[in-house]
């Protein structure tokens, strides 16, 4: 997209304001310049597209080979690709003894600052695998939605 820009502004070609130059009207118009590397990047832009759009779909079919892929789809909130972030992040869950570890290898525990005899906690400590606290934190925010649009769910 850069280039394709870079070489607008070479030839001293001003895009059209009223639509974006990546959108479909933007993509006809790039295409009535006929300017063989414009046209070349558009190709390339227009192949990582279909690659990009099954990219969803190869995930899907992997995420049936794993038990704990489809474990954790159970979750509302968890959908194939945060599980499986969450598989590639973490691995064989076994390797923690403790949920308090594997919250810990996420970076998800509070902070903790002991003097004397005080202790204070403070946020959570951010070490760890950033995706997986990335995962997580998504997650847990569309639970918590979830939770709240439930018909199940009354306060007071």
């Amino acid at each position: 997209m850069t280039k394709i820009k870079s070489m607008l502004a070479y030839e001293g070609i001003k895009p059209p304001k009223q639509y974006g130059l990546f959108t479909k009207q933007g993509i006809a118009w790039l295409h009535t310049l006929n300017i063989d590397s414009i046209e070349c990047y558009l190709a390339i832009m227009a192949a990582i597209n279909v690659q990009i759009r099954n990219l969803p779909l190869e995930l899907q079919k992997i995420a049936k080979d794993y038990e704990d892929v489809k474990l954790l789809m159970t979750i509302p909130g968890v959908e194939y690709y945060t599980a499986l972030l969450v598989k590639a992040e973490v691995g064989d869950v076994n390797r923690f003894s403790t949920g308090e570890q594997l919250c810990s290898y996420a970076g998800i525990v509070p902070s903790t600052y002991s003097s004397s005899d005080v202790t204070r906690h403070g946020r959570i400590t951010k070490q760890g695998s950033k995706w997986l606290r990335w995962a997580m934190t998504e997650a847990a925010i569309i639970q918590l939605k979830y939770n709240r649009a439930s018909p199940a769910h009354t306060t007071g």
